[in-house]
């Protein structure tokens, strides 16, 4: 299979799986949020700000692994290829081990902080069990996640994405069935953490199962640790380390300054914002892994012409994902906050807004960070979101200081407008470094990627402002019944809109945002992707 039917495949089961996601997310985030309380449902997010930090300790080796699978797939040197995985297995498992450590540490110092100080015994109990379920998660996310890896460097993301699938779905039935508003807050906390732990182990099974029958020449054995490939390892995953060390400083310190700076109650409100942000991001960046080991190989095969097309492509394939889904957000973010959620709250719409805007900045330089990562150019951008992560994490800490107690939502709205400053100037240094990379300009990156996009984007824009000044008004000062009946119908009059200016959008994306030539292609590798799927079904 070619690179053209490899992408279509990959990222059709991306976000056949991601749409999955967010469907199950879009339901039981409400329905925990308003299950667990405001208390809970902030000492979940805060655990969860916590714990990302802790799968760090992959020490890059994700990404090492999708770059020597793909690289050893060219040469099928076997032996090589087994003894890199198992040697990284190793290493897996002893920072495993290190994180439960951590977690078990974290766990007695809990009342430490001062928002814990104030809980009942009962609460405190019920949050130390619920942050050891997720210490077993993160262990089970380090040690078994190469597995998930070795696949993803085979090109083989569609199995991936199905196991994911499956798993994500009982996921948000268990979440249903077992988080119940008759239990108290600590309960709900306690199971929630649990089931989202056993999710985690069956996905991790499903690695496994998938990666012998998919790629049986891959064979992970502790016989086969080398010790003399862990400086090369090292040499190649400390600064994938050291960038996702700096990307989760910004993504995920607001969060926890929020939850030591203010109450678990302005977590969990500033988590409805963070959490629609996260959907486009996550959205758009999985379908990042897709280009990685393909990036590997042009740059194996010294295919430099291939390459910028490649990135290119990437690059505007992002931006036109994302700038719709930004468009939509801002017009239609307050009416769907409050219907989705019940949640009336002034400052989230603007935070919202202001993180989506974040987004879009992130998503359209994706192409550019896997690009240098994948080329081992990656040391440059490693420096600038060091730097830059360490200048967002000191201004958000003085300005939870600065910001005086009690205003929680000055605080949240200030953490927003410094992470956008800080990813607009990541966004314009990064992308300069990677168009003298590969080559290309800021003017080409204008014309082939967004003046295109932007102007398919206008007649979609125009069509979802007048729905919104058309719409009826959302009535939420109603009995609880006659509320919740209000804001099903508000959602269900907001999905059909969605659709109608998505519709409105692809069709101008489609003649306008698209050249004759890139119509032409797209129609042959669909074309070539519908009858081999054919093939392969009879």
């Amino acid at each position: 299979m070619g690179f053209s039917q490899t992408i279509v495949r990959n990222t059709v089961a991306t976000y056949v799986r991601y749409t999955v996601v967010i469907l199950v997310q879009f339901v039981t985030f409400p329905y925990m949020l308003n299950t667990l309380g405001d208390t809970a449902y902030g000492i979940y997010g805060f655990f969860w700000a916590v714990a990302c930090y802790l799968i760090l300790l992959d020490m890059g080796m994700s990404s090492a692994v999708v770059k020597y699978v793909a690289r050893c797939r060219i040469v099928e040197d076997w032996k090589s290829l087994n003894k890199t995985i198992s040697t990284i297995f190793v290493i897996y498992l002893f920072f495993g081990i290190i994180a439960i450590l951590l977690c078990a540490v974290i766990i007695v110092i809990l009342p430490v902080f001062h928002n814990f100080r104030e809980l009942t015994p009962d609460w405190l109990a019920h949050a130390r069990l619920a942050f050891m379920m997720i210490g077993l998660n993160v262990f089970m996310l380090l040690t078994l996640s190469i597995f998930r890896s070795i696949l993803v460097g085979a090109q083989r993301l569609d199995l991936v994405n199905l196991g994911e699938a499956t798993i994500q779905v009982l996921y948000g039935v268990s979440i249903f069935v077992l988080v119940r508003k008759s239990q108290t807050p600590p309960q709900n906390l306690l199971i929630a953490t649990s089931t989202f732990t056993v999710a985690t182990l069956l996905t991790s099974i499903s690695y496994i199962v998938m990666m012998l029958r998919a790629f049986p020449q891959a064979r992970i054995s502790l016989r086969l640790f080398d010790r003399s490939q862990l400086r090369e390892l090292f040499s190649f995953s400390a600064a994938a380390l050291m960038l996702r060390v700096a990307i989760m400083f910004i993504y995920g310190s607001d969060q926890v300054v929020l939850g030591i700076f203010a109450v678990f109650a302005t977590v969990a409100i500033y988590q409805i914002a963070v959490r629609i942000s996260d959907m486009l991001r996550t959205f758009v960046s999985t379908t990042s892994t897709i280009f990685e080991p393909i990036v590997s190989e042009l740059h194996s095969a010294q295919r430099n012409e291939d390459l910028r097309n490649l990135f290119l492509l990437f690059t505007k394939m992002c931006f036109s994902i994302g700038l719709p889904i930004v468009m939509l957000g801002i017009i239609f973010g307050q009416p769907f906050i409050v219907a989705w959620t019940g949640k009336t709250n002034e400052t989230i719409p603007w935070a919202l807004a202001v993180l989506l805007v974040v987004a879009l900045f992130d998503l359209t330089q994706i192409s550019a960070s896997r690009v240098l990562l994948m080329t081992e150019k990656h040391w440059y951008q490693t420096k600038v979101w060091v730097i830059g992560s360490l200048a967002f994490l000191t201004v958000s800490v003085i300005i939870a200081n600065v910001v005086p107690a009690g205003q929680n939502d000055a605080k949240m709205m200030g953490l927003a407008l410094n992470k956008f400053i800080c990813l607009v100037v990541l966004f314009c240094i990064i992308m300069s470094y990677t168009f003298s990379h590969v080559a290309t300009q800021w003017r080409a990156f204008f014309v082939k990627c967004v003046l295109p996009v932007v102007t398919a984007a206008v007649p979609a824009a125009l069509v979802a402002i007048a729905l919104r000044l058309f719409d009826y008004p959302l009535v939420y000062y109603m009995q609880d019944g006659e509320r919740r009946v209000q804001r099903v119908r508000s959602l269900l009059n907001m999905t059909w809109q969605g659709c109608v200016v998505g519709a409105v959008y692809l069709a101008a994306w489609w003649f306008i945002a698209l050249t004759s030539v890139e119509r032409g292609k797209f129609k042959n590798v669909i074309s070539a992707f519908l009858q081999k799927f054919r093939g392969a079904s009879a």
